[in-house]
C-alpha cells in the first residue's frame, strides 16, 4: 500500500531530513525508504550487540527479549531474521527451553534452508528433547552443506586471501565439530532403541500394564476445574510453588505451558514494567501466539515475534534477585582513556567520560565502541554531562571553562541516544575563576562547581544567571531535586547546601551539624523527598529534606566506605542507593532498610552497627582503581576510575 507523501513528509521533517531539492513523489519515497533502512539496520546492529554479550555472559532471559526485539524491527533481509532466529534458538537452550530453541532453530531454515548454524541449533535442540534420530538426521544434512562449502572453499588454493583461507580452516572446524554431533546422535539412538527392545521384552513377560504417560495420568478435583480458574490460581504462585504444581498435577502442568498464564503471571507480579518490556499493547494482544504452536511470529507480521512470556517472568526474577542480593553477573574493564576518568553521565547505552587528559569520550555500549573523542579544552577534564535527550552535553575542565556541545545522530535527530555526525562546541561558558569540579544542566538552567568555592548558574545562551559564594574551599559535589528548583552543593567545608533557584538564596544548610570531620562533600545524590551525601573520610549521611538539612539526618556512618565517596546514585525504583569510592569498591545500599534502621549522626558507629545493616553488597571493582564518579540503570553499573579504566558491572 502506498505510503501518503504527508506521513513521508513528517517521517523526513521528523528527523531533520531536508527534502527541498526533491520534487518528484518517487524521489520523496527514495529517500523516506532509504532513512528508513538506515534506522531499521542502525536498530538492529545495537539490539543484536547487546543480545550477543547478554549470551556471552550466559544472561539467556535478557538475550531472548533483545534477541526478539531485534526481530521486531523492520525492514531487515530474510537471511539476517535467519541468523537471529538461530541465536535466539541458542538463547533459549540455555535457558533449558528446548522446545522453543527447536521452534526458532526451524523458522531460522524456514528463511535459508543452506544456513549451517540453523541446521546446528535445530539438531542440539532434538538431541535435548530425545528425538535422536531426527538429530541424527539433522546433522548429516548440515554436514553434506558444509561438506560442499568446504570443497568450494578448498578449491581456490593458494591463491586465495587471507579472509578465504581463514574461512577454510572455519569450515573444517564445523565439520568436525557435526561429525562428532552426529556420531553422539546415532550413539544415543541405538542405546534408546536397544532400551526400548528390553522395556518391551521385559513388559510382556511379565504381563504389565502400558505406561500412560506421568502426569497426564492424573486426575482428581482439580482435573475438573475451569482453565481460567487454574490459570488464575497459577498466576499468583511463586515460581518454586507453580513448578512443584505443574510436576505434580496435569492441569497446572497445561497451565504452565500456556503463555497466556505467564502473561498472567508477569502482570501479576511485575505490572507495568512488563508491559514496556514486552513492547505495548500490540504484543501483549499477541501473547499467547507460541501457545498456540506456531513459529513465533504473530500472525500480522512477518518481523514481529511474540513475546515469550515464560523467559520474560524468569528474566525480572533473576533481575530482582540479582539486586536485592547485589551478585553482579559479570565486571569488565573498559581502557578508553590515558588518564585518571573523573566524570561519567549515561543515558540509555550511550556512555560519556571525561577524563585528565583532555577527553570525553562518547562510548556506544550497545556495539562497544568509541562513537566519538572530544578534546577541545585542552587541559583535563572532571566534569561531564549528558542531556536527557542526548542533543547535548556539558564538560568542566581545569581551564575553568564549561564547554556545551551540539550532538547530531546521521540523520538529525538524536534516536537511540546514538549521535554519528562530528559533536561541536556551541558555546563557551567562563565565569569561574578556578577548574570545574561538578557540571550539569537543567531545563533552563547550567549549573557547575568550581575550586573558587561557587555554585555558577547560566541560562543556555551562556548567559550569567547567578554566582553564589557556596563554599569555604572547593566546591565540589552538585545534584538537583526532580523540579530541578533546588540545587544542592558540597565542598571542602564539609557542608551540604540547598540553593533556591528562584529566589537566588541559600534555603537550607547542614553547616550547624558540624559535619566536617566526615571530609570534603564530594557526592550527592537526590530523589524523592531524600537527599544523600558522602565524604572524602568515608562519611554517607541521608536525610528527609521535608525535615531540612539541618536536622539530624535519618541515617548515617562514618565508616560507609574506607575512603573517599566520590560518586552516589539512586537507582530509578528509589530502593537502591550505589556508592562508589577511592577504596576500589562499589556497594549497594536498601534505602527502605536504611530508614528502618536509621542510627542519628553523632555516635560512633562500627562496621557492625545499624547503619551497615543496610548494605545490601560491596561489589570489588579492582585493586587500585579507586573508584570515582558512578552512574546506573536497571541493567548496571559503570564507574570512572583513577587507575585509567571504566569498570561496567552488569547486573543482569
Amino acid at each position: 500500500m502506498a505510503v501518503p507523501l504527508a506521513k513521508v513528509k513528517a517521517f523526513l521533517k521528523a528527523h531533520n531530513v531536508d527534502y527541498a531539492d526533491l520534487f518528484e513523489r518517487s524521489e520523496l519515497i527514495a529517500r523516506y525508504d532509504e532513512l528508513r533502512g538506515r534506522l531499521a539496520t542502525r536498530k538492529e546492529v545495537r539490539l543484536r550487540g547487546k543480545a550477543n554479550r547478554a549470551q556471552q555472559r550466559q544472561s539467556y532471559e535478557l538475550a531472548v527479549r533483545l534477541y526478539t526485539d531485534a526481530l521486531s524491527v523492520s525492514p531487515i533481509s530474510p537471511t539476517l531474521q535467519a541468523q537471529l532466529f538461530a541465536n535466539r534458538s541458542t538463547a533459549y537452550y540455555g535457558c533449558g527451553l528446548a522446545d522453543a530453541a527447536l521452534k526458532d532453530a526451524c523458522a531460522s531454515l524456514r528463511l535459508d534452508s543452506e544456513y549451517v548454524k540453523g541446521h546446528n541449533r535445530k539438531g542440539v535442540a532434538e538431541l535435548q528433547l530425545g528425538r535422536s534420530q531426527e538429530a541424527a538426521e539433522t546433522f548429516r544434512q548440515a554436514l553434506e552443506i558444509v561438506d560442499g562449502l568446504a570443497k568450494t572453499a578448498n578449491a581456490s588454493g593458494v591463491e586465495a586471501d587471507a579472509d578465504a583461507k581463514k574461512q577454510a580452516t572455519a569450515w573444517q572446524g564445523w565439520q568436525t565439530s557435526l561429525a562428532e554431533k552426529l556420531e553422539q546422535a546415532l550413539t544415543l539412538q541405538t542405546a534408546s532403541l536397544k532400551k526400548a527392545v528390553a522395556k518391551s521384552e521385559a513388559g510382556a513377560g511379565a504381563g504389565l500394564p502400558t505406561d500412560t504417560g506421568g502426569v497426564e495420568a492424573e486426575g482428581g478435583l482439580l482435573e475438573k476445574l475451569d482453565d481460567d480458574l487454574i490459570h488464575e490460581v497459577f498466576s499468583h504462585l511463586d515460581a518454586k510453588a507453580a513448578c512443584a504444581a505443574a510436576a505434580a498435577c496435569a492441569a497446572f502442568a497445561r497451565a504452565a505451558s500456556s503463555q497466556l498464564t505467564w502473561q498472567a503471571k508477569c502482570m501479576q507480579t511485575f505490572g507495568d514494567l512488563c508491559t514496556l518490556l514486552a513492547g505495548g499493547a500490540s504484543e501483549l494482544a499477541a501473547g499467547g501466539a507460541l501457545a498456540s504452536g506456531g513459529s513465533g511470529l504473530n500472525s500480522n507480521s512477518n518481523f514481529g515475534p511474540a513475546r515469550d512470556w515464560r523467559v520474560l517472568f524468569r528474566e525480572r526474577t533473576l533481575h530482582a534477585r540479582h539486586w536485592e542480593k547485589g551478585t553482579p553477573v559479570n565486571v569488565t574493564h573498559l581502557g578508553v582513556h590515558s588518564g585518571p576518568v573523573y566524570g561519567v553521565s549515561m543515558r540509555g547505552d550511550l556512555l560519556a567520560s571525561s577524563s585528565e587528559d583532555g577527553q570525553v569520550c562518547l562510548y556506544d555500549l550497545a556495539t562497544s565502541r568509541v562513537v566519538h573523542s572530544l578534546r577541545d579544552h585542552g587541559t583535563g577534564i572532571l566534569g561531564v554531562w549528558l542531556d536527557p535527550s542526548c542533543q547535548r552535553l556539558l564538560s568542566g575542565g581545569f581551564d575553568a571553562t564549561i564547554k556545551v556541545w551540539r550532538l547530531t545522530a546521521m540523520d538529525g535527530s538524536a534516536e537511540e541516544g546514538l549521535p554519528l555526525a562530528v559533536p561541536r562546541v556551541e558555546r563557551n561558558v567562563t565565569g569561574h575563576l578556578g577548574p570545574i569540579v561538578s557540571c550539569m544542566g537543567t531545563d533552563s538552567h547550567i549549573l557547575s562547581t568550581s575550586f573558587d568555592g561557587t555554585l555558577g548558574s547560566w541560562d543556555w545562551g551562556g548567559r550569567p544567571v547567578h554566582a553564589y559564594e557556596a563554599h569555604a574551599g572547593h566546591a565540589c559535589g552538585l545534584a538537583t531535586d526532580e523540579s530541578g528548583k533546588t540545587v544542592y552543593t558540597g565542598g571542602d567545608d564539609g557542608v551540604l547546601n540547598a540553593w533556591d533557584l528562584r529566589l537566588e538564596k541559600c534555603s537550607d544548610s547542614s553547616a550547624s551539624l558540624e559535619l566536617a570531620h566526615g571530609g570534603s562533600v564530594w557526592a550527592i545524590a537526590a530523589q524523592g523527598n531524600l537527599v544523600v551525601a558522602g565524604a572524602t573520610g568515608g562519611l554517607l549521611a541521608l536525610w528527609d529534606i521535608r525535615k531540612g538539612l539541618s536536622s539530624l539526618p535519618l541515617a548515617s556512618a562514618h565508616d560507609a566506605h574506607s575512603d573517599a565517596i566520590a560518586g552516589l546514585q539512586f537507582i530509578a525504583d528509589g530502593r537502591t542507593l550505589v556508592s562508589s569510592s577511592f577504596d576500589s569498591t562499589v556497594r549497594l545500599w536498601d534505602v527502605p532498610r536504611l530508614l528502618a534502621d536509621a542510627t542519628p549522626l553523632g555516635g560512633s558507629v562500627s562496621p557492625t552497627g545499624t547503619m551497615l545493616r543496610g548494605l545490601r553488597a560491596t561489589i570489588p571493582v579492582g585493586n587500585l582503581s579507586r573508584c570515582t564518579r558512578v552512574v546506573a540503570d536497571d541493567t548496571r553499573i559503570i564507574v570512572g576510575c583513577i587507575g585509567r579504566h571504566l569498570a561496567i558491572i552488569d547486573m543482569v
